[in-house]
């Protein structure tokens, strides 16, 4: 290693804990001693100040045996540091342990910290870079218009690496199954190895059955497909939405609100974007970024206000695909939708798929049933 003091930290949880292992591994071997390992970590008994207070002891305690490697491991507290004025217990210790970092580790003692949502602003991070630690900041990709490009990418390069050959549909698939949490990425491929081991092409039918997955992004795939009129990236997630639920019915009615409320959403942005005389999806950004105490007050029943900026763009961008009237429409198909749900012995399934033609083709076709 670099240095005898690395950071671990970021939001994606999986990649953190990852690297953490890897790490440890690295420094200390697989058959460390309590005496050459100190790990710290959370549970049902411990308090963050109390964690916090055993690290700095166990750093000032020399080694008697050689290198000593300290760990404080995958905690999640990291993002409470407060500020250099905050008098707190938990502050004071993380001052203090800022300090340490400032006036030097021991060279006896390699110390690796690791957990979410360090704040690279306040003091311990800034001590870490001061003292030229190994940083090492895992961030989740964040869900926008071009998510399913870059984790497929990163599907595409962990595949090639391990020699892996999956086809078009198999990595889109893997991306529906996975969402944002690209740490899972090298587990899923992991499972695929080990159930084709004698499959020069794999394809989606392979791995239906292994690699199931994160409903919540497949119905976000799902309303996004509808507010950019996709209607074969529609049928594809309610395809792999099905196929992964035991709940078919549950999960169609799932889909079914997760769509009024995005809806909901897109003819907000529209009311939005009408009444502040917004042009397109660069001046949602900007007024959002910008936001004026006038606007907000102006605005408060908009909830759209409240919304991050970017991703208030993206959602104007499916919202320039339909007028205010259709969007009022669809919300009305929606409802009608809900209704026969209930009442029509038409499947669920079915009756998604034509309110998903309806909403994609306008008002070329109607609800059967």
């Amino acid at each position: 290693m670099s240095s005898n003091l690395v950071l671990i930290t970021g939001d994606d949880e999986d990649l953190i804990r990852k690297k953490t292992n890897e790490v440890v591994t690295k420094i200390a071997g697989d058959n460390a001693d309590e005496f050459s390992l100190d790990i710290l970590t959370e549970s049902d008994d411990s308090t963050p100040v109390g964690l916090m207070g055993d690290l700095i002891k166990s750093i000032q305690t020399p080694s008697f045996f050689g290198q000593k490697t300290v760990c404080l491991q995958n905690c999640t507290f990291l993002d409470r540091e407060g500020t250099k004025t905050d008098k707190s217990p938990l502050a004071r210790e993380f001052q203090a342990l800022a300090e340490i970092i400032s006036n030097g580790i021991p060279a006896d003692i390699f110390l690796i910290i690791s957990g979410s949502g360090l704040d690279s602003r306040k003091s311990l991070h800034k001590s870490c870079a001061k003292a030229d630690a190994e940083i090492h900041s895992f961030k989740k990709l964040q869900l926008s218009g071009k998510w399913q490009d870059q984790v497929q990418s990163l599907i595409r390069t962990a595949a090639q690496s391990k020699n892996i050959n999956l086809t078009g549909r198999t990595i889109e698939y893997l991306c529906e199954v996975i969402g944002t949490e690209t740490g899972r990425i090298e587990s899923e491929l992991e499972k695929i190895v080990c159930a084709c081991p004698d499959k020069q092409t794999i394809d989606y039918i392979d791995i239906v059955d292994i690699c199931t997955g994160n409903a919540s992004t497949a119905i976000w795939a799902f309303s996004n497909a509808l507010g950019d009129r996709k209607l074969k990236n529609a049928y594809k997630a309610i395809d792999n939405i099905i196929h992964q639920s035991k709940d078919q019915e549950g999960v169609v009615m799932s889909l079914l609100y997760q769509t009024a409320s995005h809806f909901r959403t897109l003819l907000k942005i529209k009311i939005l974007m009408q009444q502040a005389s917004l042009k397109g999806p660069d001046a949602v950004y900007g007024f959002l970024k910008n936001m004026n105490p006038l606007n907000k007050e102006k605005y408060k029943n908009n909830e759209i206000i409240r919304m991050h900026p970017y991703r208030a763009k993206i959602m104007s961008q499916s919202a320039s695909l339909f007028t205010g009237q259709e969007l009022i429409k669809i919300i009305n198909y929606i409802t009608t939708a809900n209704r026969k749900f209930v009442s029509s012995a038409i499947p669920r399934r079915m009756l998604l798929e034509q309110l998903a033609l309806m909403i994609i083709k306008g008002n070329r076709t109607t609800l059967q049933g």
